[in-house]
């Protein structure tokens, strides 16, 4: 939980720093030699190198990276520490997953598109990294079910706009025939 709370802090620190308020460059079009019309395979490591070229890809995405790793974490042995930390069951550890499903939906289906009306990126972006590691510090501080309960409201917000917003991020940074 110590990692993940040094993890969100170190993101916050990234974002702050790395991220720039402009991520598009303000000249009209791209020249078509920045993309090209062939298909593309997911995992060709000069494609991703060429896009990491892109002005702003690079800091988003290490923040992306930085920020998801320690929360991907505590994710993936929830089941784990349900079990030993909170004498869940399987049920009980199903419930409490569903609960995070039914917020992640309303924060990715409705609270998002309001905030992004109303904000900037960037401020999403900045918002939702401080918000992942306030609640990284209260994970580790927590004892019982009824406190990640409590917790899971703002670190599903956290951790949705924090994934929407980097994606929104990359994809305005890259020219629209490398979206995707």
């Amino acid at each position: 939980m110590y990692a993940a709370l040094v993890g969100n802090l170190l993101g916050c620190v990234l974002t702050r720093a790395c991220i720039p308020s402009q991520t598009k460059p303000k000249s009209g079009g791209l020249s078509p030699t920045h993309g090209t019309s062939k298909p593309k395979s997911v995992f060709n490591v000069n494609e991703i190198v060429r896009l990491m070229k892109f002005p702003g890809v690079m800091p988003v995405f290490t923040i992306k990276v930085i920020s998801g790793l320690p929360t991907g974490f505590f994710m993936v042995m929830f089941a784990v520490i349900s079990f030993n930390s909170f004498d869940l069951g399987a049920a009980e550890a199903g419930y409490v997953m569903s609960y995070c499903g039914v917020l992640q939906m309303v924060v990715q289906g409705v609270l998002t598109r309001w905030l992004t009306s109303h904000y900037t990126d960037g401020t999403l972006l900045l918002w939702s990294v401080m918000m992942a590691s306030a609640t990284g510090i209260a994970m580790a501080l927590m004892t019982s079910i009824f406190h990640f309960c409590i917790i899971a409201p703002p670190l599903v917000f956290a951790l949705g706009t924090l994934g929407i917003i980097t994606d929104s991020i990359l994809t305005k940074a890259v020219p629209p025939s490398d979206t995707g």
